[in-house]
């Protein structure tokens, strides 16, 4: 591991917001610039481990929006960790897009995150700015002043964006961020 490391927020602990695939696969995973750790999420495998491990290790707040967010197995994984990190005390909130989301029943939403999430959708009313969506793909865990760890991707929270390999699979990445920055 990089000596010259930034210390991260400290009610995170930076082994485990930083260690959950094989080094073997990624070389050496985590680097430092100017004070902040980073690393490259790539690997589809990878992808909504990442999301869920930084759920868990939230103390304070959990912070997503997502541009699509479906009623499958990796939403619902999403979802229990944000309830359990409710569970823990942590303050928890959810964005999607309205358009993006929109094969996912509002009620389903609702149900899985009633009385412990504070959950909203973003929808822009017709008009000439109808095309202005929430595209944001992106998880800020227990950020304040002092900093935060942030996982910000181009993948969407649906099966279709995980476990998929080789042609089939979508490009996306995620960059795990830890520091002021």
């Amino acid at each position: 591991m990089n000596q010259n490391a930034a210390t991260p927020h400290p009610n995170i602990n930076s082994e485990f917001a930083f260690d959950w695939a094989p080094r073997e696969a990624l070389g050496e995973p985590v680097f430092a610039v100017e004070g902040n750790r980073f690393r490259v999420v790539y690997d589809p495998d990878d992808r909504i481990d990442a999301a869920i491990r930084l759920i868990e290790q939230a103390q304070i707040s959990v912070r997503a929006f997502y541009y699509m967010v479906r009623d499958d197995e990796s939403g619902a994984r999403l979802l229990q960790a944000m309830r359990d990190a409710v569970a823990r005390g942590v303050t928890v909130s959810l964005g999607i897009d309205g358009f993006g989301s929109n094969d996912t029943a509002v009620a389903w939403f609702e149900e899985q995150t009633k009385d412990s999430i504070d959950f909203f959708i973003f929808s822009s009313r017709r008009s000439m700015r109808a095309l202005i969506r929430n595209h944001q793909k992106m998880l800020i865990i227990d950020g304040d002043q002092s900093g935060d760890v942030e996982l910000i991707s181009g993948f969407n929270i649906t099966d279709y964006y995980f476990g998929m390999k080789g042609a089939e699979s979508w490009a996306d990445m995620g960059m795990v961020v830890a520091g002021p920055a």
